[in-house]
């Protein structure tokens, strides 16, 4: 396999190029910073994502347990107002049975 004089070496590209590897040695120091802030990026952005989620998750609960307790409070209310009103006719009802068998 012989060497074609047309084709330059890795060793003579970069003995040639001087100033042209030192900029190539940056390009790639930039790509790697750029990949690095991008990887940081989405890692805040997942932070971010999942504390929204979160959020939204402990709103959710707080709203059902508000939700429910309200309920509970008011069909707790309904039903002493149901047996309230039954006591009354019934204890009426007693009372007027107990007069005519007095009588």
């Amino acid at each position: 396999m012989g060497h074609d004089d047309s084709i330059p070496s890795d060793l003579e590209t970069s003995h040639r190029s001087g100033g042209q590897e030192s900029s190539t040695v940056m390009d790639s120091s930039a790509r790697n910073d750029s990949q690095r802030s991008e990887a940081g990026l989405a890692q805040k952005e997942t932070k971010m994502v999942n504390r929204s989620k979160l959020l939204v998750y402990a709103a959710l609960a707080l709203v059902t347990a508000a939700v429910s307790t309200l309920a509970y409070l008011f069909l707790t209310r309904e039903e002493e107002r149901t047996m309230e009103s039954e006591f009354d006719a019934y204890s009426r009802e007693i009372l007027k049975q107990a007069q005519e068998n007095a009588v």
